[in-house]
């Protein structure tokens, strides 16, 4: 993020470091997180967590949407 700070134009680097790398890390912690899961057979949980996730997700993506609509 640093060489990245220093050599693209702000526009950029907002893009690369908080949009590409802030997102790519938070997927990695998931899918961390549902791996663990699954590596010691808490099969309930991983199911709950990975379904849970994906629709509480899309669903605040979608409330944030209609929020900036007011």
């Amino acid at each position: 993020m640093g060489y990245l700070f220093k050599h693209t134009g702000t526009q950029l680097w907002l893009f690369a470091a908080i949009g590409f790398c802030g997102a790519f890390t938070t997927f990695s912690t998931y899918s961390l997180d549902a791996l663990k899961l699954l590596l010691v057979g808490n099969f309930r949980v991983f199911a709950l967590y990975v379904l849970l996730m994906n629709i509480l997700t899309i669903l605040m993506c979608w409330v944030g949407l209609k929020l900036s609509e007011l």
